[in-house]
């Protein structure tokens, strides 16, 4: 990557940090918002908290480091400026903009940034660290959380009850989320709710606080109005499922002229060969029965809809034990599979069925990658 002028206007040195409190040295609590600009509840949330924090900072015990993610955008109030913030967390292109590498486009400039006042923190308490990261979506729906699929964040999931989306986390790349996760970092997304709705700004201020306490923050008589923000997400989210587990992501190019039918919002059931969307290519249809996810309503966008299905609460448990009692080696077992380094597995492709992969994604493989003949299976840090 060469330097270059970049387009959109400059982001400003100021504004990026919404609150640095508590003792320097302690385990890190990071929370970011308006990654997309054109989502400003987090945000809105965000600073909500950090004045009721300020006068209360020396009851924090963890650090605590609000960021706003995509100040160009946010100032334009568009989801990105080049290209999306939010897909642009790569390790190649992170190490390279640390080495001096000149920036390409207006994103490379938020990246750094970001990166920069989160690894200040870390270089300063290395240890336990945390990550939020506050969204909106432009379908309605209700609020959900997402991480990557390890016993640590399906833990901390427990504090926030809310639907928990397995398999999205790993299915995309380039996130906030996927950087910290491959630190080796405790995580959680939180989708508060639709773009312009108030509700979505008490969600996410709600989930904050909920995260502030399960992390260790504060403590439970710290939290302001503790139990209030549990009942809000809990009577948001009535009714939904307890955990969708997504097995499909339809991506969208600025080419494919993609349209998403109208009336879906998250958590929709959808039955197989139902028509969900049209591109240049003809009507999209279903691959099979499930709930779709995250359908894109908006101009800008890479990700056109989820499918999922439900995962019942013993399905999780039985997860977490097989975990807890065989290592991945177990799978090592079955035919097809082999051991690929520290945390992957290889399939050959003609061995990449559907109960095989299911195995797999029991045990947290969630992301894939054909490699020749093989496919192979990741996971993240445990």
């Amino acid at each position: 990557m060469g330097s270059a002028k970049l387009s959109g206007a400059p982001a400003p040195d100021r504004g990026r940090v919404i609150a640095r409190l508590g003792p320097e040295g302690a385990p890190l609590f990071v929370a970011t918002s308006g990654l997309h600009g054109n989502e400003r509840e987090g945000v809105e949330a965000l600073e909500r908290i950090a004045k009721q924090l300020e006068p209360m900072a020396e009851r924090l015990r963890r650090r605590v480091l609000f960021l706003r993610g995509n100040l160009s955008a946010l100032l334009a109030r568009q989801r990105f400026v080049d290209t999306d913030l939010n897909r642009h967390f790569e390790v190649e292109r992170i190490d390279a903009l640390l080495s001096g590498v000149g920036p390409t486009c207006s994103e490379d400039v938020e990246l750094l940034a970001v990166i920069r006042e989160i690894r200040h923190e870390l270089d300063v308490a290395p240890g336990k660290a945390f990550l939020l990261d506050l969204h909106s979506t432009s379908a309605a729906g209700p609020p959900f959380c997402l991480a990557a699929d390890t016993l640590a964040n399906r833990r901390i999931a427990a504090g926030l009850p809310l639907p928990l989306i397995l398999g999205m986390e790993e299915g995309i790349d380039g996130t906030l989320l996927s950087w910290f996760a491959e630190q080796g970092y405790d995580h959680m997304g939180v989708e508060g709710g639709r773009i312009g709705d108030p509700h979505a700004t008490v969600h996410c201020e709600a989930a904050a606080w909920l995260m502030l306490e399960r992390n260790g923050a504060l403590l439970a008589r710290d939290v302001p109005r503790l139990e209030e923000h549990r009942a809000v997400l809990a009577a948001a989210s009535t009714g939904g499922p307890d955990i969708v587990a997504v097995l499909y992501r339809h991506p969208v190019a600025a080419t494919d002229e993609f349209r998403m039918v109208a009336g879906f919002t998250s958590f929709d059931r959808v039955a197989r060969g139902q028509l969900l969307a049209h591109d240049v290519r003809g009507d999209l249809l279903c691959p099979f029965d499930g709930r779709v996810l995250l359908p894109l309503y908006q101009g800008q966008g890479t990700d056109g809809y989820f499918i999922g299905r439900e995962a019942g609460r013993f399905a999780r448990l039985a997860s977490s034990v097989a975990r807890r009692l065989f290592g991945r080696r177990a799978l090592a077992l079955l035919p097809g599979i082999a051991l690929e380094g520290e945390r992957a597995l290889r399939v050959a492709l003609h061995d990449a069925t559907g109960w095989r992969l299911a195995v797999c994604r029991f045990l947290g493989f969630w992301r894939q990658r054909p490699n020749g003949p093989n496919l192979i299976l990741s996971r993240r840090p445990q």
